[in-house]
This record gives C-alpha cells, structure tokens and sequence, in this order.
C-alpha cells in the first residue's frame, strides 16, 4: 500500500470521501502515533467549520473574519473582508518556533487584481519580519507564494527571532478587498520536523528504560549533504527528548548504519541524502523533487527502546537461570552471558 497521510486536525465539519479514506489507510499504516517525522509543519490549515471558530483564531480592526468554503485544500479556508480604510491588519497568536525551518508556503486570492500586502511573523520582542505578497494578476483566482525564511523583505527593526515567534499574519491590506487564505505551512531546510510525543497531551506511549519521555514538537539538528555519493542517515531521541542524527557511509547504494545507533534511544526515521540536496522533503513529495533528500521510511518501533545488553539496566538482580545457568558479565565484551557453572552442587 502507498504511503498515506493522517490529518490530525480532521474530522471538523465535512470531511471528502477521498478524504476520509486516506486518513484511515494512514491510521491503519500507524502515521498517527506519537514523534511522527515530516519535512513540513502546518501553521495553520485554515479548516474552520463555524464563523466563530475563525474569529477565535484570527482578528483585526477592520477586517471581517469568517470561514469559507472557497477553498484551495482540504474543506474550508479563511475569508477577510476589507472595510474601507486601507492598510489594515489581520493576525492570530500562536507561538512557533522555526529556526529549523527554511520556508514558508501560503494559499491567497483576492477579489481585486494584483494587490500588493504583506505576510508578517513577530517574536516575544516585538521584532517584526516580512515579506511582500502580490495576489494573482485575475480576480478571484488562487495563488501560491513561497516565503524564504532567511531573506525577509524587511524588517520593522530587528529581525524576528525565528525560534521565538509569537503571532503571524497579514498586514497592509488594501481597502475594498476580500481575501481568502487557505494552507500556511512551514517547510524544512536541512532537517525534518517531528511531532509531539504525547498525543493530545494525554496518550504517552514512548518509553525509554521504563519510563515515558517527554519531547514537544520541534526540528531535528540540520544534515549535511553528502559530498560523492548519496547516504542514509538515521534520526533518534533520547530520554531527554533530544534528537540526533547517526550519519550513514557514503556509496552507490548505500545503507543506514544500523550498528551505530546508540543504547537507549528510539529510531525515528531514515533520510535519504543527495549530493545535490538543498532541504529535505516528505516521501511523497520526493519525485516532484529529484534534487532534494527526502526521509525514505520512518522506522518509529511501538514505541519503546530496548538496550543492548544488561549492563545499561539499573535494577538487574537475577543471579541464576533454569537448566542450572548463570548470568555473566563479561567485561571485555560489556555484555552479559548465559553460562553453565564449571561445577553444579547438588
């Protein structure tokens, strides 16, 4: 079965037959479970099914918000009304961080031709960073802009701190316009986003020597391309929720470096990575993009690390084995043995 997608954030209203089926293939195939690898990370999809539950998330003076089912994915998108002062500013408070992210991709139609706005992010400072937009050269027509999160068009001051965003948004809007946003998503550079270990704060189901570990979402530390042949490299985490990659060897067919992952961690995902590579994308995205590493499988086990040997176990106190054995530690090989004594007492 290909690879399939679970939405988390659906059902909400209507949801496609196409849909629905795709969500559960992906369910069925485990994409669901918690530290999920992705090269994107939706800010927000817009899948508000009530005019209230857009206006709880985004407001402005002078913008009338509402939700839409004029749409460019998934069920819904956002409508912003324009009234007749220009320059209005539309904005919803979430706090992001993405430092391990190099851009941004939004959905946006206007109802007039050509009008000039912006798309805004601001940190925990007031830093504001933004970029210029210009809606599609027909009335009424979707289009998709690609933000480089490095090169901002400007700044108002010092440039928002990436790790430490705390609202986003559009600003400068035109007077008269109706706007329809839909999908902005955050894609990753030379890293991969993983999710949350807990599972709407409530299912914890990873475990490392026997007790749960507690990792928010967040984006790996950057891989670097390999400089003759591809390479699979391994992501992990630790007990302390930190993420760490064991680098492959370069070949012509190259394979992950399974012996080096260390004890007491949890295997995420396998990326496969190019010469030519300038960001990693998701699988299913990999033959729109030739060029680029992709993460090749995810290798997440259900979902617990098991150690290499009893020696790395705090509360080891067998001392004798059925059929007259003993347990051994043998400290040249650091691991323990199941030996037969050189004499048996009766």
């Amino acid at each position: 079965m290909e690879r399939h997608y679970f939405d988390h954030n659906q059902p909400q209203g209507s949801m496609s037959l196409m849909n629905l089926r795709n969500s559960l293939r992906a369910l069925f195939q485990g994409d669901l479970m918690p530290l999920r690898p992705r090269a994107s990370f939706v800010l927000d999809d817009m899948e508000y099914a009530t005019d209230a539950q857009a206006q709880n998330a985004w407001s402005g003076a002078g913008c009338a918000v509402a939700h839409s089912l004029t749409k460019q994915e998934g069920n819904f998108a956002l409508q912003v009304v324009i009234d007749a002062t220009p320059n209005r500013q539309v904005t919803r408070i979430k706090a992001l961080d993405l430092s391990g992210f190099k851009e941004i991709l939004l959905w946006e139609r206007c109802s007039g031709v050509s009008q000039a706005f912006r798309f805004f992010l601001e940190d925990g400072s007031g830093h504001v960073s933004y970029w210029l937009l210009t809606s599609h050269a027909t009335a009424n027509t979707w289009k998709q802009d690609t933000l480089n999160l490095a090169v901002p068009d400007g700044n108002n001051g010092s440039p928002a701190v990436l790790s430490n965003i705390t609202d986003f948004g559009f600003y400068q809007l035109p007077a008269s316009q109706t706007f329809i946003l839909d999908t902005i998503k955050a894609r990753c550079g030379m890293s991969v986003a993983i999710d949350s270990c807990d599972i709407g704060g409530f299912y914890k189901q990873a475990y490392i020597g026997g007790q749960p570990i507690s990792m928010t979402a967040k984006s790996s530390p950057a891989i670097s391309a390999p400089l003759a042949n591809p390479r699979i490299d391994i992501l992990a985490v630790n007990s302390a929720g930190t993420l760490s990659w064991v680098i492959g060897t370069e070949a012509a067919n190259p394979v992950p470096n399974w012996a080096g992952i260390p004890s007491a961690r949890i295997p995420i995902c396998l990326v496969y990575c190019k010469t030519t590579m300038a960001k990693v994308v998701d699988y299913e995205d990999k033959d729109a993009n030739p060029n680029e590493g992709f993460i090749y499988s995810d290798i997440r086990p259900l979902y617990w690390a098991s150690v290499s040997n009893l020696s790395a176990l705090s509360d080891v106190s067998i001392s004798s084995l059925a059929n007259n054995h003993v347990l051994r530690y043998n400290s040249t090989s650091g691991k323990w043995e199941n030996k037969t004594p050189r004499a048996v007492y009766a």
